[in-house]
């Protein structure tokens, strides 16, 4: 299973742009108690709060779930504006890939929920012509 890092990127964020628990929270209408779960790992943010916190960053869905920030080249030029190098963005070349492998093995990715996830999300986090292409093969969500 793929371990996801949104305890430790949120702590890194707060501990980066030298905020309270307090004043991150309320960033995005959220108290200090909500954060401190966060980072305890005793609760996850909502969809709708990793999305704002990605935007205000300037961060993807993915790279906060799935990316450990710390360990990254982040640099922060200004509060809340963060550069990050992430291999994992697909180039064009791959989303072809992608769309090839799914014309040959469409059937077996019709019934893939993971496959079918992670192509939302990568159309939530990006917009992308052969990424349509791929979600418009595979049809509507079942």
């Amino acid at each position: 299973m793929k371990k996801d890092f949104i305890q430790l990127n949120i702590n890194y964020l707060v501990t980066k742009e030298k905020l309270s628990k307090d004043a991150f929270g309320k960033l995005f209408g959220l108290n200090r108690g909500a954060i401190s779960s966060y980072i305890e790992g005793k609760a996850k943010p909502k969809l709708d709060t990793l999305q704002k916190i990605s935007e205000h960053f300037k961060l993807t869905l993915d790279q906060i779930v799935n990316i450990n920030l710390e360990e990254k080249a982040i640099t922060l030029t200004s509060s809340s504006d963060l550069n990050l190098q992430d291999e994992h963005t697909l180039t064009e070349k791959e989303l072809m890939i992608v769309r090839d492998a799914v014309l040959l093995h469409e059937e077996e990715l019709m019934k893939d929920k993971v496959f079918k996830k992670w192509l939302d999300l990568q159309l939530l986090t990006r917009e992308n012509e052969v990424l349509r292409e791929v979600k418009l093969k595979l049809g509507p969500k079942k």
